[in-house]
């Protein structure tokens, strides 16, 4: 009856106990929880034999900070306090205390990401340049294998790829083939959807159209998509899409953040493009004044400044 979480897990990670709080925090019955093993819960497999293998061997595993799936398909992200039980130095199962510090992760990692971001806005000098590595930090921040971004011509209904990010070894040849030069269109689904809905959105749905391709290949391939428009002066300039294999952990506060990263790369985008088109009026400003066989001269009356070609 402890309002603490807590579990018990054998040497083998099968969940032998489970208080009420525990089945509680994550939804379960339990029924669907005890005798289960615990890598059916965890968000990463791998994580769920690195704490047992720890837990094994020095018998204390400390603000283990993990992800959890709960009933609904949600996740939780929380920290898991653990020390074993031995009888004769062998290791017979874990007593594990689960802290949910889902609001609180969501919040720091939200915030870091923005910081990340506008780090890069304001040193960078390109467009592409800036956002290739935001592409890189939002996959590597939200654990996504592959990042694509397109610029968007309305007039000719097209969409270019200018940025691609992959970040395992996995094959991905299908999709950055599909993905060079896409057709803008409502019937065309995603990423075309992105750009009229004018919002980011989870694409989750599996044999949806992806790519102007019904019951999309790319769609079975990853489970996990999420994209958001790039806005300029309350119009579109392009399309950002975070792609993976796995499930991940996003939700509506996710979308929240993206949508205002979007906006802040269309400001960027917006002043950059300003500028350069500044420097190449005044590079055919130059060209015209030294390349014309006419005498030109301008005088500020402001400043009393003087110019003579």
């Amino acid at each position: 009856n402890a309002p603490v979480a807590l579990h018990l897990v054998d040497k083998q990670g099968i969940i032998i106990h489970a208080n009420n709080a525990e089945l509680e925090l994550l939804g379960y019955s339990r029924a669907e929880y005890v005798g289960h093993h615990i890598s059916e819960f965890y968000l990463d497999k791998s994580q769920a034999v690195k704490a047992l293998q720890t837990l094994g061997c020095k018998g204390v595993l400390k603000d283990f900070r993990t992800a959890i799936v709960n009933k609904d398909g949600t996740i939780r992200h929380v920290l898991i306090d653990s020390n074993g039980c031995f009888e004769n130095e062998e290791f017979l199962h874990s007593r594990c205390f689960t802290r949910d510090i889902t609001d609180a992760f969501l919040k720091a990692e939200q915030t870091r990401i923005q910081h990340e971001v506008t780090k890069v806005l304001v040193g960078a000098t390109t467009i592409v340049a800036a956002l290739s590595q935001i592409m890189d930090i939002l996959c590597q921040s939200l654990n996504f294998e592959v990042g694509l971004i397109w610029r968007v011509d309305e007039r000719n209904n097209r969409m270019s790829r200018i940025v691609q990010t992959v970040h395992d070894s996995n094959d991905h040849e299908y999709l950055l083939a599909r993905s060079v030069n896409v057709q803008l269109s409502v019937a065309a689904g995603f990423p075309s959807s992105v750009w009229f809905c004018g919002t980011a959105q989870i694409i989750g749905a599996l044999n949806q159209t992806c790519f102007n391709e019904p019951n999309s290949r790319i769609s079975k391939n990853y489970p996990s998509i999420i994209a958001f428009p790039i806005s300029v002066a309350r119009k579109g300039w392009g399309i950002i899409a975070l792609l993976s294999r796995s499930p991940q952990a996003i939700g509506d506060e996710h979308l929240d953040m993206l949508s205002s990263i979007g906006f802040q790369i269309g400001q960027f985008v917006d002043r950059t493009e300003a500028y350069e088109a500044y420097l190449k009026s005044q590079e055919r400003y130059y060209v015209a004044i030294t390349g014309s066989n006419d005498g030109i001269w301008d005088w500020d009356l402001i400043t009393n400044e003087n110019f003579f070609s």
